[in-house]
């Protein structure tokens, strides 16, 4: 495999497509897309959105992130109860423009770096087709609130 071609599949991890199909007082809920999974990736709240796409990324190790998260759960905890993702070896060409829309918002975000314990990219709103960057988690939730200010 070309270089070129490694670094483009590589890059192509880091590329989330959001569906959001509710948003009810600041809480969303929708599906996830990722060109190297099998099927959509629902969420429930922001906090299941955080989780799966952390799942995500720290299954690809990539973007890597330059901190181990802590937490209160012991390795036996987590062990009791793997989520249960189908991951494709690699992405096919049908995945890569994922042709779905969310009932209210549409929104492809791409992390590039994964350091100070938070995400750092870009989201873009794919119907008025306006780009912002975001610097951590935090920011990105109240980027994804802003979609949703007139509502």
């Amino acid at each position: 495999m070309s270089i070129a071609r490694a670094s483009r599949i590589k890059n192509e991890m880091c590329y989330l497509r959001l569906c959001i199909d509710t948003y009810d007082g600041g809480e969303i809920r929708g599906r996830l897309f990722n060109a190297y999974y099998r099927d959509a990736l629902f969420f429930e709240n922001c906090m299941d959105m955080i989780r799966q796409i952390e799942y995500i990324f720290d299954n690809f190790d990539y973007p890597h992130s330059t901190m181990d998260i802590r937490s209160f759960e012991t390795e036996e905890d987590k062990a009791q109860h793997p989520p249960v993702i189908r991951v494709r070896s690699a992405p096919t060409k049908e995945l890569y423009s994922h042709n779905v829309s969310g009932d209210l918002a549409t929104l492809r975000m791409r992390v590039m770096f994964r350091q100070n314990a938070s995400w750092q990219g870009t989201l873009r709103w794919m119907e008025e087709g306006m780009e912002e960057n975001f610097q951590s988690v935090l920011e990105l939730l109240m980027l994804i609130d802003s979609v949703f200010e007139d509502e």
